[in-house]
């Protein structure tokens, strides 16, 4: 399927659970998050995320809800049956987020701070949970799979971080890169867990 792109094209994609949406964000702040119907091509609603660039979308496992991440510290969840704001959050700036999930009674994002920290944060209670400190420079992008179990990270220091997502602790570092990492993602057949390509 091909998606419409009306202006800048769009810099991140998510798919909902049934694939049958697509939340397109743009590469620069004050543009709307856009929402693709897969099987029409055609747009089907904007979700106008708080001022800032959107770091991370993510759908509700039952595909109800959608949340938005801002890094100016804000995150938003959406109800996807006519794409109006359901609750909004105040979450620490950051440079880099992941969502964990985005049920609506208990989301969960883990983000970096601008302080390099990385910090798994519940929004409903404004709860956080500390990692141990990794990068010596500004973390530019974070992944998370197994549920939130395992987490890779990557930023200016030329450094990959794989993460225990539950205990906040390092379990594997690559340094082999001589230029600044631009993405990573977990080895497709690895069962490891602590393999990223």
């Amino acid at each position: 399927k091909s998606i419409p792109v009306v202006g800048e094209p769009p810099a991140r994609l998510w798919v909902s659970p049934d694939e049958r949406l697509v939340a397109a964000a743009g590469p620069r702040q004050g543009i709307p998050v856009r929402i693709v119907d897969l099987e029409s091509g055609r747009f089907v609603g904007n979700l106008q995320a708080q001022d800032g660039l959107v770091t991370d979308v993510a759908f509700s496992p039952d595909g109800k809800h959608i949340l938005t991440v801002v890094e100016k510290g804000f995150a938003r969840l959406w109800q996807a049956d006519g794409f109006k704001a359901a609750s909004n959050f105040k979450i620490p700036a950051h440079s880099a987020a992941t969502i964990i999930s985005a049920d609506p009674e208990k989301p969960e994002i883990v983000l970096a701070g601008l302080d390099r920290i990385i910090k798994r944060v519940f929004p409903r209670d404004m709860t956080t949970q500390v990692f141990e400190r990794g990068h010596n420079e500004l973390v530019i992008g974070l992944k998370a799979w197994a549920g939130g179990r395992r987490l890779v990270s990557w930023g200016r220091d030329k450094l990959v971080l794989v993460w225990d997502g539950e205990a906040g602790t390092i379990l594997t570092q690559f340094k082999a890169h001589q230029e600044q990492v631009t993405e990573a993602a977990p080895h497709p057949t690895r069962e490891d867990r602590k393999s990223v390509v």
